[in-house]
């Protein structure tokens, strides 16, 4: 019922930079190199967005960053760079632009 109902599944990125979007994102092509995923511009506090790396990552890694002045976990970019490495993060307060991976 939770996944029918809640889970949004966007479009694959996979050997390029990509924008994410609040739902899951996932990787369908292995990175030729490090490539950076953006987190949304504006988000509404409460919004989560899942990140999936691919199985091969021999070519690069994803670099999550910022979009603007926010945070993640006090910094301003992670990095997937294993197989099948996976994240989520939640918007937790708009005043403070936080980001917080879980």
């Amino acid at each position: 019922t939770f996944i029918a109902g809640t889970v949004t599944v966007n479009t694959a990125f996979g050997n390029d930079d990509a924008d994410l979007s609040v739902g899951v994102n996932f990787s369908d092509t292995a990175p030729a190199q490090d490539r950076t995923l953006t987190l949304p511009a504006s988000p509404e506090v409460g919004n989560s967005v899942k990140v999936k790396a691919n199985a091969d990552m021999s070519g690069g890694a994803y670099i999550i960053q910022r979009a603007g002045s926010q945070t993640i976990d006090g910094e301003t970019s992670i990095k997937l760079e294993s197989p099948h490495a996976a994240v989520e993060l939640i918007y937790v307060d708009d005043t403070a632009k936080l980001w917080k991976v879980f």
